[in-house]
């Protein structure tokens, strides 16, 4: 009796389960390799990418004089911030594999 009140503190509350549902931000593309935003979560983090992108673009371009400056500047801060999206990608989207097209049944 002991053992099944235990067992039953360690399951989870199918209330808590069923808030978040675990649903994919981004799907793999149809063709070729990667991902698509998919749901308005997957819309927002592309969002916020291209915001902060473009706001490292403006704000170099503001600071530096030389075309040499905004290359060395610019590249490195939007690698870093394109690493994170792909892992946010990995991490809330499908698996990702190259593809051309809808498989075959």
């Amino acid at each position: 009796m002991e053992q099944e009140n235990k067992k039953l503190w360690f399951e989870a509350n199918p209330s808590e389960t069923d808030a978040r549902p675990n649903k994919v931000w981004f799907r793999a593309k149809s063709y070729g390799w990667g991902w698509t935003p998919c749901t308005w979560q997957g819309w927002a983090v592309l969002v916020m990418y291209l915001f902060v992108v473009y706001g490292n673009l403006i704000f170099i371009d503001n600071h530096v004089h030389s075309d040499s400056d905004f290359i060395i500047n610019f590249f490195p801060n939007t690698y870093i911030v394109t690493v994170f999206l792909i892992i946010i990608c990995y991490a809330t989207g499908e698996k990702p594999s190259w593809r051309w097209g809808k498989k075959e049944k």
